[in-house]
């Protein structure tokens, strides 16, 4: 008689264990999918971000290169791009060039590379802004779309990630692991993580 207490009250322990352990999990899981809900709904903010910058930046490129005058340009040197983690020293072309009335301009290019796209003495065809003609581009396709082909690309990878994240975050688990019948014939799930 006495055993059979003992094993009441160990079974009853055993439920308040599987209990709390039931609660931490069901706590942690609500936890972490309103972690991955925030998480996704910030990368898609990103990738909209993204994707907006891209579409003003090519509405307003279109729209700027329609009033840009075309000149020549000379290649007077090479300045040197200091190293940094992902690349060794690069070199990025500063040009010469005239306005439509002959005043001349330098542009130091933001593109460089190694080895150099230029050499010294090259000569080079350009596009500036006329009210502007310090905001000027090489007449190449890399030189003006880069930055908003950049900007397309990463909005367009980011969107998808956002919501798999949110797709993650409202899915519900099921029980998993090991599933514990207890001598009473209720059966209590733990699955962790």
């Amino acid at each position: 008689m006495r055993e059979w207490g003992g094993k009441m009250n160990t079974q009853k322990y055993e439920d308040a264990i599987d209990k709390t352990f039931n609660t931490v999990n069901t706590v942690y899981s609500a936890g972490r999918r309103i972690g991955y809900v925030m998480m996704g709904l910030f990368f898609m903010l990103i990738s909209v971000i993204l994707f907006g910058w891209g579409i003003y930046s090519y509405m307003e490129k279109s729209a700027n290169f329609v009033n840009y005058k075309k000149s020549e340009g000379t290649v007077i040197r090479m300045r040197e791009v200091p190293p940094t983690d992902n690349s060794g020293e690069t070199y990025a072309p500063v040009i010469k060039y005239k306005d439509a009335s002959g005043k001349e301009y330098t542009y130091e290019s933001k593109h460089s590379s190694d080895p150099p796209d230029y050499k010294v003495g090259e000569k080079v065809q350009l596009i500036y802004d006329p009210a502007d003609p310090g905001e000027v581009y090489v007449d190449s396709f890399r030189e003006k779309w880069v930055l908003t082909i950049v900007l397309f690309i990463c909005g367009i990878v980011v969107f998808p990630i956002s919501i798999w994240m949110i797709y993650t975050g409202f899915r519900r688990n099921k029980p998993s692991a090991s599933s514990n019948v207890s001598t009473n014939g209720s059966t209590s799930y733990v699955s962790m993580g």
